[in-house]
């Protein structure tokens, strides 16, 4: 296994090498590669595409497919028992069965969803549709402060009540867990901020207070055409938890809700506290190359939810 494993090594160097020289050879007639026979299995094992021992035709073959062949030919640098194999085929080698075709995918059935009429909050009938059935407020520290700004939340249980109802316990607490407690883990400044994590605080998992773990995305009528809107965030699966977002630009265009729309289950909006959304935007948030995803965005000043709770709708 030794010998092998450093045969493998001097190989990959040297092919390094021999690549450069790939590259300025046009074509080549034929490829007869001979290599040790441990450089051969190290090889085999790393790359499908070694097959038993091949001659090709005397057409040229392309850059392209010499690099294969150089790569396997750097088992010429090193001693050993040679055995011939054959490194890359390339189209017009002979004495290879065509490979077996990809079986064709099975496209997942995609569920046809009939929501009914969207709703626009930016327009008179969209308000009409939309009666707002409950008022939550959330209370955000910032850092070791303990002063906390609110920011009052209405929901539209006409439109999504099974989320409504998910959120308004999480709020609540009302099934020994909820929002109190956990932190706000992602700013993507002008966008949103993301919320909710009542199981690992780090945006990675979230839990349904109706289920106890997810549950399918209700609908997509309501529309992010004003600032504020508060959303679900999506699961990996396209369902939702406990984790939610809040959208932070000012003013909404089309462009803007398009992002949003038809992909994530809108449910509230902020009705008073905006002003402290957009402070909360504004943080210090961790940035970098190996910062993806949940763990872009974090603030470096913890924002915790002191304290949450219902409130009577308006």
């Amino acid at each position: 296994a030794f010998r092998a494993s450093t045969l493998l090594s001097l190989a990959l160097l040297a092919s390094t090498s021999l690549q450069t020289a790939a590259f300025l050879a046009p074509s080549l007639s034929a490829i007869h590669l001979r290599v040790p026979h441990a450089a051969h299995r190290a090889l085999e094992a790393r790359s499908p595409r070694l097959r038993a021992p091949v001659v090709c035709s005397a057409s040229p073959v392309g850059r392209r497919e010499a690099l294969g062949a150089f790569g396997a030919a750097a088992g010429l640098l090193v001693a050993g028992e040679p055995l011939a194999v054959g490194a890359y085929c390339p189209p017009n080698c002979t004495g290879l069965p065509s490979p077996a075709e990809k079986p064709a995918e099975v496209k997942k059935e995609e569920k046809v969803r009939d929501d009914g009429p969207v709703v626009d909050l930016s327009t008179p009938e969209g308000q009409a549709l939309a009666k707002e059935t409950d008022r939550v407020y959330i209370d955000f520290s910032v850092g070791t402060n303990l002063s906390t700004s609110r920011v009052v939340i209405a929901l539209y249980g006409t439109v999504v009540p099974k989320t409504v109802e998910n959120f308004k316990a999480l709020v609540s607490g009302e099934k020994g867990f909820g929002y109190k407690g956990t932190s706000l883990y992602r700013i993507v400044r002008g966008l949103q901020i993301s919320i909710g994590d009542v199981e690992g605080n780090l945006g990675r998992s979230g839990k349904s207070a109706l289920t106890g773990g997810t549950f399918d995305q209700e609908n997509f009528r309501l529309l992010h055409s004003v600032p504020g809107m508060v959303s679900m965030v999506n699961t990996i699966d396209k369902e939702v938890d406990s984790r939610f977002f809040i959208s932070t630009r000012p003013s909404v265009e089309p462009a803007y809700s398009r992002i949003f729309d038809g992909k994530y289950v809108a449910f509230g909006r902020v009705v008073e506290g905006f002003d402290v959304v957009l402070q909360l935007d504004a943080l210090e948030a961790t940035g970098g190359v190996f910062q993806k995803g949940v763990n872009s965005g974090r603030p470096k000043e913890a924002v915790t939810i002191q304290a949450c709770g219902l409130l009577p709708p308006k």
